[in-house]
């Protein structure tokens, strides 16, 4: 799902951005205002994937990302619509070799983009209660030296139910906890975790 929402991106938004530009190419008061919105939320992205804040729904989170090379799209196209011959050449040549290079490298190299978004992807999320979300990312593959898992608990609030931010992460860099995932046991009273695998147990506590 994550690649091809990636891939579809690399490959679609400049076609859509360059369309989007020369729909607006006699409203330049319209085209503006579609870059302005465009560049607040590419930074409103950045700052929220900084600090560890992102939306409970993935699918989304992985649009907002894909946002901001669309962003990055509009921008560059915007240097083949200079009215300045000399300028225009520079930009649709630039403009070329860079959507060319973009295009070559997500073609021949499509499968390692899918697995390494295949790592980055949760491998468990659940809800422990209300306001709480449990994220389990595997670390490596079976090609690795370097295998296990990686835990994320997230917390939303009922003001911005859409909304979470990481409270807490903790990496096992185990072989054995690489393969399946963790029983998961959350005990609200005791504000406790409990993980269970073969092999692997532990608990953390969730005070924040």
């Amino acid at each position: 799902m994550l690649a091809i929402i990636l891939l579809s991106a690399l490959w679609l938004y400049p076609f859509f951005s360059f369309i989007l530009l020369w729909r607006t190419r006699e409203d330049i008061l319209l085209r503006k205002r579609i870059i302005f919105i465009a560049l607040i939320i590419t930074a409103l992205t950045i700052i929220g994937f900084q600090t560890d804040i992102a939306t409970t729904i993935s699918a989304l989170n992985w649009l907002l990302f894909t946002g901001i090379y669309f962003t990055f799209c509009l921008l560059l196209w915007l240097t083949v619509f200079i009215k300045n011959r000399m300028l225009k050449i520079a930009g649709l040549i630039f403009t070329g070799l860079v959507y060319g290079m973009i295009y070559f490298i997500t073609f021949m190299g499509s499968l390692g983009i899918a697995m390494a978004l295949d790592e980055m992807a949760p491998r468990k999320e659940q809800w422990l209660t209300g306001r709480l979300i449990y994220h389990e990312i595997r670390i490596g593959d079976v090609f690795s030296s370097k295998r296990g898992k990686r835990i994320e608990i997230y917390r939303t609030s009922p003001w911005l139910p859409l909304v979470k931010w990481r409270i807490l992460t903790k990496e096992y860099h185990n072989p054995v906890a690489y393969p399946g995932t963790f029983e998961v046991d959350y005990r609200k009273k005791e504000k406790t975790l409990y993980l269970h695998t073969d092999g692997l147990a532990d608990t953390l506590k969730v005070e924040k």
